[in-house]
């Protein structure tokens, strides 16, 4: 099969997927059972397309049924690959870091569509109550924002399209002011929170001043969002060089320098930082399988962290086989004592 056809039918793919994602993001006040059922088919079409920029055969759902040539994916004979399969190929075959709270997040909106497709959702039918309503908008505004940062980081493979993405970034920002209701609605009792001294900071999904933070130790913290419930665990700390910087950094906005002094703040700062005994790069407890790094992850109070991607979790799983303890497993427990894990060098090689 030509390259050209391949590249032609990428394309198609890629407009098609932004055609839908622009179609949610316009109909969401009017039809919310629509504005889901197109999103999600457009979230489902991007994973898709950037597995066929790394091989058009990741997007058949069993990748052993594929042909030697893309024939039956083109003429639509071939049964395409899943939502969460995508994610778990991204990771496992392209080397993407996709985090497990972003699948999940993925998989609630597959959940209404289904149930609107297939089914019945209290939101899909006409005089739905608003409360309801702003629940889908919230989930898809946060669905959103982990896929605009997915797209933002596939910039390569999504070069030509730069402009309809801008589109549906414009649409998508018009939707969350739709939430402004619900902020208004919590809003009293945050400022009461507040006057007793608790924190809130924007929220990275909805924009709001609604992420009320918790302090865990004296350089990390999370917040939680209460309108549109995104979570997020951070560190803020002053530069190990005393130049009087404060940073803040989480697995969503890593910094690699000090804007103060330039200081590499490196994988070994950061371990140094959260474990006064880490000694550098290799000489962590734990394994990575978010970053697929070994030894990078230190345990920090009840927290465990990779020092290389900052995934943040508050716990790790043993491999069945060689006991490896890994952060973000994307093989389960249970798999890993006949398979073994993303480690260990006695697992066969799975599609």
């Amino acid at each position: 099969m030509p390259n050209s056809s391949i590249d032609n039918a990428l394309g198609s793919l890629t407009e098609s997927a932004l055609d839908f994602l622009q179609r949610g993001a316009g109909e969401i006040e009017e039809n919310p059972k629509y504005s889901v059922i197109h999103f999600v088919a457009g979230l489902e079409l991007i994973l898709k397309a950037r597995l066929m920029h790394e091989h058009w055969s990741l997007a058949v759902d069993r990748i052993s049924d594929a042909s030697a040539s893309a024939s039956g994916l083109l003429a639509g004979e071939c049964r395409t690959v899943h939502p969460g399969e995508a994610i778990s190929r991204l990771n496992r075959i392209c080397g993407e870091n996709i985090p497990e709270d972003v699948a999940e997040q993925f998989k609630k909106v597959v959940v209404h569509r289904n149930r609107m497709t297939h089914f019945f959702h209290d939101a899909g039918h006409s005089g739905a109550e608003q409360e309801l309503v702003e629940s889908v908008v919230a989930e898809q505004c946060v669905c959103w924002y982990h896929s605009d940062r997915l797209l933002s980081q596939w910039h390569t493979q999504f070069h030509g399209f730069k402009e309809r993405i801008e589109d549906i970034r414009s649409a998508m920002e018009g939707n969350k002011s739709y939430l402004q209701v619900k902020f208004e609605q919590v809003q009293p009792s945050i400022e009461a929170e507040r006057s007793e001294g608790a924190v809130f900071r924007a929220c990275r999904g909805c924009g709001h001043g609604s992420a009320k933070v918790r302090e865990l130790s004296a350089i990390m913290f999370d917040w939680t969002c209460a309108v549109c419930r995104l979570e997020e665990i951070y560190l803020e700390f002053e530069c190990p060089a005393e130049c009087e910087e404060k940073l803040a950094m989480s697995e969503s906005a890593r910094t690699k320098f000090c804007p103060g002094c330039q200081l590499d703040i490196s994988p070994k700062v950061i371990g140094s930082i959260l474990n006064p005994e880490y000694s550098g790069p290799g000489t962590g407890d734990f394994h990575c399988a978010g970053c697929m790094s070994r030894n990078s992850v230190v345990l920090h109070h009840d927290v465990y962290v990779c020092t290389e991607c900052l995934a943040m979790e508050y716990s790790v799983e043993e491999c069945g086989l060689c006991h490896a303890e890994r952060l973000r497993p994307d093989i389960a427990a249970d798999d890993t004592r006949l398979h073994g894990c993303e480690f260990c060098g006695e697992r066969p090689h799975r599609e």
